[in-house]
């Protein structure tokens, strides 16, 4: 977490070099088997990016700005932060869900989906 960008950690996905990259194309091969489009993943990014702003007010992120500015503020970030993602596409998207929750998470996440 950055003292300037607290929200830094949830945007990490588009400085770092993708480490997954086997699991991201594996996972994006089943969500075509599942017949899942980048919209119907939208949901998954913006609920994983809340999660992370959640854990950082929770951990006292911001505290110059009060508990409940500092939560408007982040999860006001985390929504500017999804929306990017999933504007990405489904590749964005699925980085970002390995990220968070690893392979066998974001694989759980996508076959609920597409039931």
């Amino acid at each position: 977490m950055n003292a300037t960008d607290p929200t830094s950690d949830a945007r990490s996905h588009l400085d770092k070099p993708d480490h997954h990259s086997q699991s991201v194309k594996d996972l994006i091969r089943l969500a075509g088997q599942l017949g899942l489009e980048a919209v119907d993943v939208d949901e998954l990014v913006y609920d994983t990016v809340h999660e992370e702003s959640s854990r950082l007010v929770n951990s006292g992120a911001c505290p110059e700005l009060g508990f409940v500015d500092a939560f408007e503020t982040l999860h006001d970030d985390a929504d500017d932060c999804a929306s990017q993602i999933n504007n990405e596409g489904l590749e964005a998207q699925i980085r970002k869900l390995v990220g968070a929750h690893g392979h066998g998470g974001t694989e759980a996440l996508l076959r609920s989906s597409a039931s």
